[in-house]
């Protein structure tokens, strides 16, 4: 059976051999490593992510500001520690929700895709040595839209990224947009004919992933307020999508601030994380048979506050997923949670360890992102701060004899 990985934030890929457990330990090294720095004061939050922009074979980091400051791209060394690029940096002074590097045309080389909620987004071309923005003449939208989300993945199979943009307009609504890539540098807006409901849905974000296992990705839209359920648009395999929300189990009518997709469960069907507001996420375990089950009571991961980003991570490296949520609340009520990290127990539950690093995790978060900032097989988590906070660099320093192949 052939599957199709889908396109995350971060940029790094590992093959484990497991199977042995290790304590779990993180610990925040942003200003030891060179990342001491901040977003600014974000409506809603950041974007940030993890990704080698320059082809060195080490994770760098991209963190979207506020209006009137600049994108920063932090280049990793080498050695773990990072600097202040100053050379391949767009002119971008709007405020950024997503930083996304992809290789939206194949020539090897990865570009970046930054959004915003009050200026138009933006695609910048990387030629090598220079990020030159190229969003008119590849046909995307420049007009100012409450674009929050860009996913990227190929729904067509023809071997080119596509992009699926997210609008949340709350004052104006505003309908989301499938863009084909062309394979020219070029794209169509190809929402209309694909099957892409034209009104507003206040959408944050939306994942492409190949839900039932056909070779075709799919997309899961996470849609905020209650009178807009989430959104699942299975691939037809001709171009169109049909919504099977209702059938599947998915319209979820939640807060939903962001989708994860990953199999937990190791059973080969890809399941859903939608984090929510204080009556808790949801874990929508595929059931493999176009259904899927909320089991996040279950499994112990509800979290029960005002989440945001989520990421799963094996950061022991023994062959089971774990859990890494940001949450916006700033430790200010001790009864509901600022983040929280899951670690897998292998049995289909979550548990949340006392001494993992992460007890003081009490900013206002919104955005995370994982790399391995010194390819030592662990994998990291950086966090996106607002309020004024600098960021969370999360160096993974647990202990494990356990293998990793990293491609």
């Amino acid at each position: 059976m052939k599957r199709r990985l889908p396109v995350f934030f971060s940029c790094t890929l590992y093959i484990l051999c497991f199977q042995l457990n290790a304590q779990i330990y993180f610990e925040n090294q942003a200003t030891a490593l060179g990342v001491d720095d901040y977003s600014g004061t974000i409506y809603l939050g950041g974007g940030i992510s993890f990704c080698d922009f320059n082809n060195d074979g080490w994770d760098d980091i991209t963190i979207g500001t506020q209006s009137g400051d600049p994108l920063k791209i932090y280049k990793n060394n080498g050695d773990g520690t990072f600097s202040l690029e100053t050379t391949m940096v767009p002119s971008n002074n709007a405020q950024q929700k997503q930083v996304i590097w992809v290789d939206f045309d194949n020539d090897g080389d990865k570009d970046l895709y930054v959004s915003s909620d009050v200026d138009g987004s933006r695609l910048y071309r990387n030629s090598g040595n220079t990020l030159t923005d190229v969003t008119i003449s590849a046909g995307l939208p420049t007009a100012a839209q409450d674009n929050f989300g860009a996913s990227w993945g190929d729904y067509n199979n023809d071997g080119y990224l596509d992009v699926f943009l997210c609008n949340r307009g709350l004052s104006t609504p505003q309908p989301n947009y499938l863009y084909k890539n062309n394979g020219d540098g070029t794209f169509t807006n190809v929402s209309a004919s694909a099957g892409i409901d034209t009104g507003s849905h206040l959408s944050f974000c939306s994942a492409f992933f190949d839900y039932n296992n056909d070779g075709w990705q799919d997309i899961y839209m996470a849609n905020d307020k209650t009178n807009t359920t989430n959104i699942l648009y299975k691939n037809n395999g001709d171009g169109s999508f049909t919504d099977v929300s209702e059938e599947s189990g998915t319209n979820l009518a939640i807060d939903a601030m962001s989708v994860t997709i990953s199999d937990f469960d190791r059973d080969g069907w890809f399941d859903i994380y939608v984090t929510n507001g204080i009556p808790g996420n949801y874990l929508l375990r595929n059931n493999g048979d176009g259904t899927f089950s909320n089991v996040a009571a279950g499994t112990g991961t509800m979290f029960e506050s005002i989440a945001w980003g989520a990421v799963f991570l094996d950061a022991n490296n023994n062959g089971d997923l774990d859990l890494y949520v940001s949450g916006s609340l700033d430790g200010g009520v001790p009864s509901l949670m600022s983040a929280a990290f899951y670690t897998n127990n292998g049995n289909g539950t979550f548990s949340i360890e006392s001494s993992s690093g992460f007890e003081n995790d009490t900013s206002e978060s919104y955005s995370n992102a994982i790399g391995d900032t010194d390819n030592d097989g662990f994998p990291e988590i950086i966090v996106s701060n607002s309020g004024g906070d600098d960021i969370f660099l999360w160096k993974n320093e647990t202990t494990s004899t356990n293998n990793w192949l990293k491609v």
